[in-house]
């Protein structure tokens, strides 16, 4: 008998026990730190949602498998309380949080996704990215919006298939961003940017399902332009315009909801 636990609206399905039987497709076979052994199926036709599952894995129980299924709903919210405090509650730790470094205690830490090389070793002609002017215009609205007391301290997060084209972009990107003295990370691990972006006290959004399903399970501000998946899905999340603008009294909503349930995983009935 398979045993299945499948939560509504989910993209994943959760077998407590893969016996022999069960639907699966690819297995990959890993030893965890402490020495147990998981076999991992992974559903064929199923999209990049599969690079994230180490990070529902850390020490999993034994005998725990994930099972990804149907990534490209386009709205995920209704699970998306329940896998980041699943995430919150199972990783190890945050290797994120050691890359957002910070000039004093009030600063808010505002990391930003920038598209670049990882999809084309061209970006000018890469369909999926936001120009710099994007980021520019939301950086610059988010110093204007802050209160006085909160500097920003700004944290750039790219990257670049060939190793030649690594040093050029965070050049580029660092001259683009001075005015914010940005802290730009080039071709940091998938698992460190992912946590970074999930601690971050606002993460800006690229056209990227990497960095919205971080967002998903962030419990901090989201600000995210319009995209193939939901971007609404509590009042933690900020609209922006495809030109990178967002309105202020929608802003300042979302701030004082993130400031009075700084840790809430579901903020239902709260916040309007």
């Amino acid at each position: 008998v398979c045993v299945c636990v499948c939560v509504p609206g989910s993209n994943i399905l959760w077998f407590p026990t893969v016996p022999h039987g069960c639907p699966q497709g690819r297995k990959w076979h890993e030893k965890g730190k402490d020495g147990r052994s998981g076999s991992f199926p992974l559903l064929s036709g199923t999209s990049s949602v599969q690079r994230y599952h180490d990070f529902f894995r850390q020490r999993p129980p034994a005998n725990i498998s994930y099972v990804f299924y149907h990534s490209d709903t386009a709205n995920h919210c209704p699970t998306a309380a329940f896998w980041a405090e699943h995430y919150h509650s199972r990783v190890l730790r945050h290797s994120g949080a050691a890359l957002l470094s910070k000039p004093s205690r009030n600063a808010v830490t505002v990391a930003v996704h920038l598209r670049r090389y990882d999809i084309t070793t061209f970006a000018n002609t890469a369909k999926r990215v936001h120009k710099d002017s994007f980021f520019l215009r939301v950086l610059t609205q988010l110093r204007n919006y802050l209160p006085p007391s909160r500097r920003m301290a700004v944290h750039i997060f790219t990257s670049a298939l060939l190793h030649s084209k690594r040093e050029s972009l965070r050049h580029s990107v660092a001259n683009a961003f001075y005015a914010f003295n940005a802290t730009v990370h080039v071709n940091t691990p998938d698992t460190d940017t992912f946590d970074a972006f999930v601690m971050a006290d606002i993460l800006i959004v690229d056209l990227s399902r990497f960095s919205h399903l971080a967002g998903m399970w962030s419990l901090n501000l989201k600000l995210a332009s319009p995209f193939r998946y939901a971007t609404n899905c509590d009042a933690r999340w900020v609209g922006l315009t495809p030109q990178g603008t967002f309105s202020e009294p929608g802003f300042r909503k979302a701030w004082e909801c993130w400031q009075k349930y700084p840790q809430a995983y579901d903020l239902s009935g709260r916040c309007g």
